[in-house]
């Protein structure tokens, strides 16, 4: 099913701390609704000049003109091919109060298009637990954890069998402890201003299988959809 930009496109934000799932479970979101999976850290990782990626190596949040402009670019080159989608999941974002403004730069590439946010909730002690099980694919980008979704083979991609890897932010403890302190800082009093930027908001608990998870994202995104009379 596709969708004429308005009020059938959906833009769904994947909000919640570091090392909470938000990657696997939009995939798979995307793939059970028709919509564009679009990872910000994904993009940043693949086109930021190496002075940004440097921060996120140290766990810094990537704020600023130079930052937007990255990502408003990305979706300007795939905004046809996310219009053949019936929208658009966004994760690692909205981080930070100027991302908001970013979000009404988006919107405005989908006039008319309804927002909903899904707020995965996860203790700080689980989430320290979980970025050191957290390992990716270095060909295929998919992500695992040895914790709550470990590959059938250990440390091999379940898809292209490569060799699987840990993200450099994760291997720093000190990079580690900034990204908690940034997420609670600063991440978390925006996660709750969006109950004013967005056409729905959902708070589920992200603790459990990947499959719980999902079933539970699911269950609330469906109701959310007929609310919203989709």
């Amino acid at each position: 099913m596709s969708a004429e930009p308005g009020r059938d496109f959906l833009i769904v934000l994947l909000v919640g701390p570091p090392a909470a799932g938000k990657d696997t479970q939009a995939s798979m979101l995307a793939e059970e609704f028709n919509l564009w999976p679009l990872s910000i850290g994904a993009i940043l990782r693949e086109r930021a000049p190496e002075h940004i990626k440097e921060k996120m190596k140290k766990g810094l949040l990537i704020k600023g003109e130079e930052f937007n402009n990255i990502i408003l670019s990305f979706v300007d080159e795939n905004a046809e091919k996310m219009r053949q989608k019936r929208g658009i999941i966004i994760t690692g974002f909205p981080r930070k109060i100027s991302d908001i403004h970013l979000l009404d730069d988006i919107k405005k590439r989908f006039p008319g298009a309804k927002v909903i946010a899904i707020f995965l909730d996860v203790p700080q002690e689980e989430i320290k637990k979980r970025i050191t099980g957290r390992y990716h694919c270095p060909k295929c980008g998919r992500v695992y954890n040895i914790y709550v979704a470990p590959p059938k083979k250990d440390l091999t991609c379940d898809y292209d069998g490569a060799k699987l890897e840990k993200r450099a932010d994760d291997l720093d403890e000190s990079a580690i402890n900034k990204r908690l302190e940034g997420y609670y800082k600063e991440e978390v009093p925006i996660i709750n201003s969006l109950h004013h930027h967005v056409d729905k908001f959902i708070e589920l608990s992200g603790l459990g299988t990947v499959e719980d998870i999902k079933m539970r994202i699911k269950t609330a995104f469906e109701r959310a959809l007929k609310g919203l009379g989709f």
